[in-house]
């Protein structure tokens, strides 16, 4: 049903301050700019998924969602929006599975600047279905040009987001078992408890962490962080570096085969990891 993530959204109280921040997390410009029910977005598309920096703006039911998010949890991640190749058929198959999808609706947004056109066919999950993560299905049915590099070491593709649960059997059977993606890892540390599961979504992956907290009320899912691949850490690493901005020192990954950084601030609340994955030997 699902191919791959077709965007993920971050909030942000001010549209031009986080179009800001992320024209240097990535060193490119956002490709589309639009507005519509109440909140006004810029599109950050890159190779594989597109990033979506949204804040509210006017009315609408769309930027009333927004603002009470905002209030409630601050900037940060706030959806998952799923490819699909046949959005009638996925919407069925959610139905059959009692996801309770709503009805598969057009979507087109017109670029501010240049009055170009994208278009999907989309159906959501309610809430209560997706834990608290907003999971949306979506059919695109036209493209729109990259976005423009504007400095060497630029970001290419998104390489995974990461979800915090604290159920995280639930989130096994939502996101694998309902969905359909593949668990490719699995793992529980045997120290303090927390369990990390990895499901493919495309040439990407959909992060699950579990990390147990004593004597705390149970919470809804949510978006934490987000991982972006680049050709070369050391050299996005002193781009970033150059820009201001607090980084970590590059590092050998969790995962084999692969350099990785943190960048510790300007990312409107995004945990964010930069990860280098080197050519396999052969």
């Amino acid at each position: 049903m699902i191919t791959t993530l077709d965007h993920t959204s971050v909030l942000v109280h001010d549209l031009d301050t986080g179009i800001a921040a992320y024209r240097e997390v990535l060193a490119r410009e956002p490709a589309f700019r639009v507005r519509t029910d109440g909140a006004e977005s810029a599109l950050f598309i890159l190779d594989n998924a597109t990033l979506r920096v949204t804040a509210p703006n006017g009315e609408g039911a769309l930027g009333a969602r927004i603002r009470a998010d905002l209030a409630e949890s601050g900037e940060g991640l706030w959806c998952l929006d799923f490819a699909v190749e046949d959005i009638e058929k996925s919407y069925r198959r959610l139905r059959r599975i009692s996801l309770q999808p709503d009805e598969v609706a057009d979507i087109t947004f017109s670029d501010l600047a240049a009055g170009a056109t994208l278009s999907w066919k989309r159906s959501g999950l309610p809430a209560e279905q997706s834990h608290g993560v907003p999971i949306a299905f979506s059919k695109r049915l036209s493209e729109a040009a990259r976005s423009t590099a504007t400095a060497p070491a630029t970001v290419r593709r998104m390489d995974l987001v990461v979800v915090a649960t604290d159920e995280p059997e639930r989130a096994m059977a939502l996101y694998g078992a309902r969905l359909g993606l593949d668990l490719i890892f699995d793992r529980t540390d045997a120290k303090n408890k927390s369990r990390l599961m990895q499901f493919a979504c495309g040439d990407m992956l959909i992060e699950v962490v579990h990390r147990p907290a004593e004597n705390e009320a149970r919470k809804a899912d949510h978006l934490w962080g987000i991982a972006w691949s680049v050709d070369d850490a050391d050299a996005a690493r002193e781009r970033l570096l150059r820009a201001g901005r607090n980084v970590s020192d590059v590092k050998a990954g969790a995962k084999p085969g692969t350099r990785v950084f943190t960048l510790r601030d300007g990312t409107c609340n995004v945990p964010t990891l930069f990860v280098q994955h080197l050519p396999r030997e052969s």
